[in-house]
């Protein structure tokens, strides 16, 4: 019997200017409403991590979301490539980063 094929899971990633990055999750949609879907579902999670509550588009498309030196945007890297390039932390809710 044939095996249905792995879906492809996408890397989305909470970043600060100063070079400082986060795993919010992945997910198996890549598109900017997949993306605005996830942040709103993980908005506590966000605003725990960046102190930031108020968001925006970036300025170039699929860009992600801006706001206080943050950027949360597909990293362009898949589950599998994090398995052997190495996986950025883990953005939970006990963290705090502000800046």
């Amino acid at each position: 019997m044939r095996r249905a094929a792995e879906p492809t899971y996408y890397e989305i990633a909470v970043e600060h200017q100063d070079g400082r990055r986060f795993l919010l999750c992945y997910s198996t949609r890549k598109s900017a409403a997949a993306l605005a879907r996830i942040i709103r579902r993980r908005w506590d999670q966000v605003i725990a991590l960046t102190g930031v509550a108020q968001w925006f588009p970036a300025e170039r498309a699929a860009g992600g979301y801006q706001a206080g030196g943050w950027l949360i945007r597909y990293s362009g890297r898949t589950l599998h490539q994090t398995k052997s390039e190495g996986e950025l932390p883990y953005a939970s809710l006990s963290r705090s980063l502000r800046s």
